[in-house]
């Protein structure tokens, strides 16, 4: 009960204090008020001008006052001497909210309604000032708090907390106004409105050159005139407030022809004793960096003064930018995080790269300053758009700096595009342009309608809706959605059809009430609640599936009105296998017709980069070198034994094999390369199959988690080979152990060769029916293994490949071949 208002005061009120610093937690009351709970804060004797009225707001300032200073101090004893009697029960140690000296609050003038009273308070917590209010009541002569509003100041605009009746709250005074839930609530709930789509464009080279590089010619310049025009070309904001004026003031001469205006931003600001800060962008169209789970997107360009935290490096219209260096004491590894700015790219190239590779980001070489290898590239070898990470190795303490990181990027640029027109949408529909063919598989009319409702003083959560037609049947409700604020909800009905009435009941259908007019503005109250009606929105849908086929993965599907104007579209689904690709498309109405667009050719363009000495920072707690490997009185490190067959987690009418492995050595085991070979039930072998069994990698440092911990114990299902039929047992050979810190087992592989350093590349069979993205392991017995990005491997008849791929793959093959 308590930790409904306690875990949103926490969160509103977290450090809420007084004007003075916040000292240790007492449980004596150390704040004269707080001695006398709910008496007036020590003032000059009434003068002439003081009434009783202006007093008792000057009580409930006072004690409003105190109760804030008593959740700063963690006085728990004080609280309760301010608190009603009916909410004192309430009230323990675990609804102390944390408190921080740099936080404070405001108490405004109170508002006195006869025996209750309204302090106003503004909380100032991280810089940021949120409105508030403490809700008092007389009480044996004083006044006590019996709840708390946040994000506003009164009850009906904030969000009321109740002390004396957590779970119920305080009811909200019914009015014959609508209530003002504040801003469209729409993309809270998910909501999204379809958008006109732009065909693809193709451009030429020149013109691609011309879009990106700029002749920055500046003698005697201010810098501020500079970088903002410079910074206003990418459609980003200048943020001054961090740098001094004499730096902006500063003139500065520059002359660089044909660079891109990312370089140009950065050198006017070195110019200036400056540095251009992008933050840590969302993976947009513009930029591409980790953590974006948590970021907002890129908008502004922070100046900072001095010089850079760690080095840039600029590759054509790109810049690589390094972020943070993240350490995993004591293995000696880390992570390198990148990020890939992109703004100065046409939209046209733009478009195109989120769909790019882990070819198209490459890293080839990470070094110490001494040249000795730095690259893990046994966790991971893949740097994507999405997520440019450099696994690191070797981080022992004493070392400075990384020497050097080189790669490339590689881009897409659209040199041809292609279109061809349905000119009547109808399911079958198909139309053939050369090797590229459209068909429309469905199509499919809907009408709905939008309900927005509003819920005061009732738990929206136990109301039953039943929305009827004009015929009084009932009508499905596709999806709901609500948002809760106090006693206050705000919900979204979507009904498939057209409803006429709407019947809501509460407590298990005792009570019920209907809207018949459904419009905007109807209410109803019952159980001293109401229900109301703030927008009906009916709507017409038509939902789309078109399957190409010959046109790969650039398609756009342009929907037409019968005028032949475009029409927006929502993309909700799409999926593709081989050459084919399906698009689920929604729009707003019928369309009469469609044009389909498609990228009939690209130029891949290339730029290296190298980043050069960056700062490792303090390596303290990394080790000088590592433990060497002990697995005493074993012959192998590790032990992995057949441990039965399981449903499939997700599809239990699937089976798949269950491993133990047993981890008799000093190190953390976080890859194995397993040999799998099936037995019947006499031992005679059904097959054999390898596997490469990795641990997770976590997405917000880079690491990798062990799949079983030193001298522990674990199972692991086997999700990637097919099980045998008649299988009645597996012997597993452990041909390669990779430990957590980088180290691998046997040191040199032995017996059949184990390329570490995997390329990851589209293989295509004879037939152009089927592809796979996955690395090459060996060739055996006219087979080639393949193992794919989730760690399984495959084996596919030499025969079946393409002839591109069979002359790879009997490349890789040749003693002493290197992965491309």
């Amino acid at each position: 009960m308590k930790k409904t208002w306690t875990a949103i005061l926490t969160l509103c009120l977290a450090g809420c204090g007084g004007e003075e610093p916040a000292g240790p937690r007492s449980k004596e009351p150390t704040d004269p008020v707080a001695k006398k709970p709910g008496g007036p804060a020590a003032k000059e004797p009434a003068g002439p001008d003081d009434t009783p009225d202006t007093l008792d707001a000057a009580a409930a300032e006072a004690t409003a006052k105190s109760l804030l200073d008593a959740f700063k101090s963690g006085d728990m004893g004080a609280v309760k001497g301010l608190v009603t009697e009916k909410a004192k029960p309430n009230m323990d140690d675990s609804s102390m909210p944390d408190a921080s000296p740099d936080d404070s609050f405001v108490i405004k003038k109170a508002v006195v309604e006869g025996e209750k009273a309204r302090v106003p308070i503004t909380l100032v917590t991280g810089g940021e000032e949120m409105p508030g209010a403490v809700l008092l009541r007389q009480e044996g002569g004083q006044w006590r708090a019996y709840g708390m509003v946040m994000m506003g100041e009164t009850v009906e605009d904030g969000l009321a907390m109740s002390f004396e009746d957590p779970e119920e709250g305080i009811p909200i005074p019914l009015t014959d106004e609508m209530p003002d839930f504040g801003d469209d609530l729409g993309p809270m709930f998910g909501e999204t409105e379809g958008e006109l789509v732009e065909p693809f464009a193709s451009m030429t080279l020149d013109e691609f050159d011309a879009a990106w590089k700029v002749d920055l010619n500046v003698s005697s310049q201010p810098a501020a005139e500079v970088l903002e025009e410079l910074v206003g070309d990418l459609g980003l904001s200048l943020d001054r407030t961090e740098c001094p004026d004499s730096a902006l003031a500063k003139q500065i001469t520059l002359r660089l022809p044909g660079c891109s205006r990312l370089r140009a931003i950065e050198e006017a600001c070195r110019a200036a004793g400056l540095y251009p800060s992008y933050g840590k962008p969302e993976p947009s169209e513009d930029s591409f960096d980790f953590g974006f789970d948590e970021e907002p997107q890129v908008t502004t360009v922070t100046l900072k003064p001095g010089d850079r935290p760690y080095p840039v490096a600029f590759a054509g219209p790109l810049m690589v930018e390094v972020q943070e260096v993240e350490r995993f004491p004591p293995r000696a590894t880390g992570t390198l995080k990148l990020a890939i700015h992109a703004f100065a790219l046409p939209p046209v190239v733009k478009d195109l790269l989120a769909d790019q590779g882990e070819k198209d980001v490459t890293v080839e070489e990470v070094t110490g300053p001494d040249g000795h290898d730095l690259w893990d590239d046994e966790r991971f070898s893949g740097t994507s758009w999405s997520l440019p990470l450099v696994p690191l190795k070797n981080l022992f303490r004493g070392l400075g700096t990384i020497g050097t990181v080189r790669g490339s990027l590689q881009i897409s640029m659209p040199t041809n595009t292609a279109e061809l027109q349905l000119a009547k949408l109808q399911p079958g529909t198909s139309e053939k342009s050369g090797d590229v063919q459209v068909t429309l598989a469905s199509m499919d009319e809907q009408e709905s309608c939008d309900l927005s409702i509003y819920v005061l003083n009732l738990g929206a959560d136990e109301i039953t809706w039943e929305p009827q037609d004009a015929q009084g049947q009932p009508l499905d409700i596709g999806g709901t959605s609500s948002f809760s604020l106090g006693n206050r909800a705000e919900l979204e009905l979507s009904v498939d059809g057209r409803p006429a009435v709407l019947v809501a009941k509460i407590a298990d259908g005792a009570k019920s009430v209907r809207f018949d007019k459904l419009e905007p503005g109807e209410k109803q109250d019952i159980n001293g609640g109401r229900i109301g009606l703030t927008a009906v929105n009916h709507s017409e849908s038509c939902a789309l599936e078109f399957q190409i086929k010959g046109a790969g993965d650039a398609v756009r599907i342009i929907p037409r009105d019968a005028q032949g104007d475009p029409m927006p579209v929502e993309l909700v689904g799409e999926g593709s296998f081989g050459d084919e690709r399906s698009l689920d498309l929604v729009t707003e109405g019928k369309p009469a017709s469609a044009t389909v667009n498609w990228l009939s050719a690209v130029e891949k363009i290339q730029y290296e980069f190298l980043l050069k000495d960056i700062p490792l920072g303090s390596l303290q707690m990394m080790p000088e070198k590592l433990p060497p490997l002990r697995f005493d009185g074993h012959e192998t490190p590790v032990t992995v034994e057949f441990a039965g067959v399981a449903p499939h987690e997700h599809f239990p009418d699937s089976k798949v094999l269950k491993l133990r492995a047993i981890n008799h050595s000093n190190k953390d085991i976080r890859r194995l390369y397993l040999r799998l070979t099936y037995l019947d039930g006499d031992g005679n072998k059904l097959k054999e199959s390898p596997h490469d069994r990795r641990g997770t990698l976590n997405g917000d440092t880079g690491d990798m988690i062990a799949i079983v911990a030193k001298d522990d114990t674990a199972e692991f299902d086997m999700r990637g080979p097919s099980i045998a039929e008649g299988m009645k047992d597996v012997q597993v050979m452990v041909r390669e152990i990779g430990f957590a810190d980088a180290t691998v087992w046997p040191p040199e592989p032995q017996g059949e060769e184990i390329h570490r350093k995997e390329t990851f590349r589209t293989w295509a069979s004879r037939d152009g029916q089927f592809t796979v993205k996955a690395a090459y392991v060996r060739l055996k017995d006219d087979a080639v293994e393949l193992k794919k990005q989730d760690g399984s491997v495959i084996a596919v008849p030499l025969e079946k490949l393409s002839d591109a791929d069979q002359q790879y793959a009997r490349q890789q093959a040749t003693p002493g071949a290197k992965p491309e």
